[in-house]
């Protein structure tokens, strides 16, 4: 940053605050996601792992998981 100019110490300035943007838009999902499994787990007393909860209680199969593969 020795030779930077204002303008690229602007242009810098933007750059991190639209990538801190979308950090917290992921964190958010995250949280969202985390809540409604925790929520699932309350309700769904009898199961033990996330892998059940998602195919039994939010319907979640194999080729779900297979659509969003690279090349499939």
């Amino acid at each position: 940053m020795d030779r930077a100019t204002d303008s690229d110490v602007l242009q810098w300035s933007r750059l991190s605050r639209r990538n801190r943007a979308r950090v917290d838009e992921a964190d958010s999902e995250i949280q969202e996601y985390a809540d409604l499994r925790v929520d699932a787990f309350r309700v769904h007393t009898g199961i033990k792992y996330l892998g059940e909860l998602e195919r039994v209680a939010f319907g979640w199969t194999e080729a779900d998981g297979q659509a969003h593969l690279p090349g499939l």
